[in-house]
């Protein structure tokens, strides 16, 4: 919330998009432009990104961001039966970015957005003919456009920014009849996955002597843990140090945030 807010600034873009452009992505924009709506598009896969502090101008500017829930990759890959799907929908931060600079969100479709908001103010999409009638729908009326911008970003600000959802977890830590000791335990599955996540990141052939420095990180995090879980995570990490190592060096990776590069 200090760092995306509303600057109260005048909302000369109709329509952003700012993340990644994949083949679906691309038929979606097209369509929105084709229909005479202008869509500006940043940080995609044709080199136009822009920095952090950038992207919460741009939403500031807009009167309306337009977001994408569908997976890019051409696979589900966190379950087994990962062939089966081509994508699934996931809840972006699109949503609460824009709802905390003071800016429109609509959005495709996601089974996670009526669980956290009304269709007064969040409203979504399933076809890219349904999305630029609720486009045009919106810019065609100031009055609604700008009560449909104050829904989101009350719902935003009040429920979902950072400094108040994490409030009542200090609350509960502060608590006299918390027993602190337990608070410093650290779960055995949390620790593999730490471990995991900071020996993976930049994992290459190439770069095998800087992973291995890495290591250090891990030995941080589990120096206080018992002796068995120690060597059961130095153990799984050195394997996946080399694992990882060889997997990342033979597949490409994507740009920013993104594993891999889609096909556009």
């Amino acid at each position: 919330g200090n760092f995306y807010k509303n600057m109260k600034i005048s909302k000369e873009i109709e329509v952003l998009f700012f993340g990644k452009v994949n083949e679906d992505r691309k038929n979606y924009i097209e369509h929105i432009k084709n229909n005479g709506i202008k869509i500006k598009v940043v940080g995609n896969n044709e080199e136009n990104r822009v920095s952090d502090e950038e992207i919460a101008n741009l939403i500031c500017k807009s009167k309306i961001v337009v977001n994408f829930s569908k997976s890019t990759w051409d696979t589900v890959k966190t379950i087994p039966e990962g062939d089966i799907f081509k994508f699934n929908y996931q809840f972006k931060g699109r949503i609460i970015q824009s709802g905390l600079c003071g800016t429109a969100c609509v959005t495709e479709y996601a089974p996670h957005h009526s669980l956290l908001f009304t269709s007064e103010e969040l409203l979504e999409f399933n076809t890219k003919e349904q999305c630029v009638r609720i486009l045009k729908d919106l810019l065609n009326d100031s009055k609604k456009l700008l009560s449909y911008t104050e829904k989101l970003e009350n719902k935003v600000k009040n429920f979902y920014e950072e400094e108040k959802s994490f409030k009542s977890i200090y609350d509960t830590i502060d608590k006299p009849s918390i027993k602190k000791e337990n608070l410093k335990t650290v779960p055995f599955w949390y620790l593999r996955i730490a471990a995991k996540q900071i020996l993976i990141r930049d994992a290459n052939i190439l770069k095998f002597f800087g992973t291995l420095r890495q290591f250090k990180e891990v030995l941080k995090i589990i120096k206080k843990s018992k002796i068995y879980v120690q060597l059961l995570i130095m153990g799984e990490s050195l394997l996946n140090i080399f694992w990882y190592s060889i997997i990342r060096t033979f597949k490409e990776k994507g740009v920013g945030k993104n594993r891999y590069l889609d096909k556009l």
